[in-house]
């Protein structure tokens, strides 16, 4: 038997070599990189094509082809730089649907808690709102077909919600207060998805907006956001790109040329095939190039984020409050192949104007370090104290105003915010994995609907609303019947997190992210003394 297993092992082995080899080539010759040679390339494919006529003639067990190749392209990938990524087809609308301004479904946010999906909220204005759906129901079948309490993955349910505008989907839900499972019919439509999660004034004359990612629309959303803010009298800005992970390049670009005056530059790249060399310049006047603006960053901030921030921080543009951002400078194109699936392949670097590369060191092939980098971080002391930022200094750059600035990956800010973890206790960590914060809140607001009628707007809520000991009481008690065993001495670590949070969660419910991002602004401390942040943000456009 174990001469059996051995010999699978020396047989599927080179077959899964030559699939790497052959899909390597096969994409090289795809993207028109002019080294390759034709002859080259008809040899390995007909080493290929004998190989699996080899198995499939005469390998003892049956396998699947399909199996083979995914692991092959899997496998090459993993020995290439971290962010070249192969996407299956049956992963792609998922994918895809993160960067899209809209996907067509029922317009819901849920939650699998503990094999039951749980509807956090619905879209204003979507199908499941129109149809009944409530915050706080339980989805327990789909077209009569159970889904909670089997496993099920998210896959699946994504594929059984969402489908064509004006198809119908039945879901039975459990809901409170209701002894039989409740029926609601669904006509699908339209999901609008903005990439602007909030945008308001947090005084009167200082415009906030929150960007989530770089989607097909961001630049529309940002020009909206930019113009309903002027005229509110903006006069300063603080561009939120905390969290950002990145997204579409044109948006970024589309962004920058708000911010700043034509004819700058912008960002660069450079390939080993100088077909993907560029370089992008500002090409018209900007809609707010002229008034001081304010960036937030954190280590969570990256790609198409950091190309945002890397620019206006070289141009002198703009002030960088925050952490050093993720460091992903890598030039992904999508190669679509013939069975939906899809491969993103580095191609060039990213280059902020003063020359810095955004991308931070890594091994080929070694992409579990890699990944570890936001833990080393955490563990060498950078994200709690800016001693521990140490520079480069053959990585040394100037601003166009003489400023230096350093290279080495991602973003250094111009003014360092120490990340908060006095909060931090298990407590809050089990209750964040259960979701009972918003649960709490879904609860609260149905059985307390008076209590926020007298609340007009989100700042009035947000001065003269009180989350009480009492209301923390109730949730404490919530978590104790959902299996959290609470340890006293956690509550005075995370209680005023908590309370801060409920009260944030209920604006959400009430008036959206706006109301969210505002509640939680008045204690943010990236946001301490933003008035002062401001006086330097004008310094540097002098």
């Amino acid at each position: 038997m174990k001469e059996i297993k051995n010999t699978r092992r020396q047989i599927l082995f080179p077959i899964i070599i030559a699939l790497a080899v052959i899909i390597g080539i096969l994409l090289g010759l795809i993207i028109g990189r002019s080294d390759f040679r034709p002859q080259n390339i008809q040899s390995q494919s007909n080493k290929f094509s004998t190989v699996l006529n080899y198995i499939q003639r005469d390998y003892v067990d049956e396998v699947s082809m399909d199996t083979l190749v995914e692991h092959a392209i899997s496998s090459t990938i993993s020995k290439l730089d971290p962010h070249t990524s192969y996407i299956p087809a049956k992963d792609q609308e998922i994918a895809q649907s993160q960067l899209n301004s809209s996907f067509e479904g029922i317009g819901i946010e849920f939650n699998m808690i503990r094999d039951t999906l749980y509807i956090m909220n619905t879209i204003k204005g979507g199908p499941s709102e129109k149809a009944g759906i409530l915050a706080g129901d339980k989805i327990i079948k789909v077209n009569d077909s159970l889904i909670s309490g089997v496993k099920i993955d998210y896959r699946k349910i994504y594929k059984s919600l969402r489908g064509e505008k004006g198809s119908k989907v039945k879901v039975s839900v459990q809901r409170k207060g209701h002894h039989d499972l409740v029926d609601i019919m669904i006509t699908r439509g339209k999901i609008p998805t903005p990439t602007i999660s909030s945008y308001f004034m947090m005084d009167f004359e200082t415009g906030y907006i929150k960007v989530d990612r770089f989607g097909a629309d961001t630049d529309d959303e940002f020009v909206k956001a930019l113009k309903e803010l002027r005229a509110k009298r903006m006069q300063k800005l603080v561009l939120d790109l905390r969290d950002n992970g990145g997204g579409y390049l044109g948006a970024a670009i589309n962004i920058l040329e708000e911010l700043l005056p034509k004819g700058r530059l912008l960002l660069y790249t450079k390939a080993k095939n100088e077909y993907y060399n560029e370089e992008h310049h500002s090409t018209q006047e900007g809609y707010f190039e002229t008034r001081p603006v304010v960036v937030l960053i954190n280590e969570h901030s990256a790609s198409a984020s950091e190309i945002v921030t890397g620019a206006l921080q070289d141009n002198d543009r703009a002030l960088v409050v925050g952490r050093r951002s993720y460091g992903k400078g890598l030039v992904q194109i999508p190669l679509s192949l013939e069975d939906g699936s899809e491969l993103r392949l580095t191609i060039s670097r990213y280059y902020t104007p003063s020359g810095r590369s955004i991308q931070r060191p890594y091994t080929e092939g070694n992409s579990l370090k890699y990944r570890l980098d936001l833990l080393d971080r955490d563990k060498k002391g950078e994200l709690y104290h800016k001693d521990s930022i140490h520079h480069n200094n053959s990585k040394k750059y100037l601003t166009v105003g003489g400023r230096t600035v350093y290279g080495g990956g991602g973003i250094t800010p111009d003014v360092f915010v120490a990340k908060d973890t006095s909060f931090y206790s298990p407590l809050l960590k089990k209750m964040y994995g259960l979701d009972i914060i918003r649960r709490y809140v879904i609860d609260y607001i149905q059985e307390k609907p008076k209590a926020l009628q007298k609340f007009d707007s989100y700042p009035s809520f947000s001065d003269e609303f009180e989350v009480t000991d009492q209301m923390f009481d109730v949730m404490i008690r919530m978590a104790e019947r959902n299996g959290i065993k609470v340890k006293q001495e956690d509550i005075p670590i995370s209680k005023e997190y908590i309370k801060k949070h409920i009260k944030a969660t209920i604006a959400r419910y009430q008036w959206g992210d706006d109301g969210y991002h505002y509640v939680l602004h008045q204690t943010d401390d990236f946001l301490k003394d933003y008035q002062k942040l401001f006086v330097e943000a004008e310094e540097l456009m002098k």
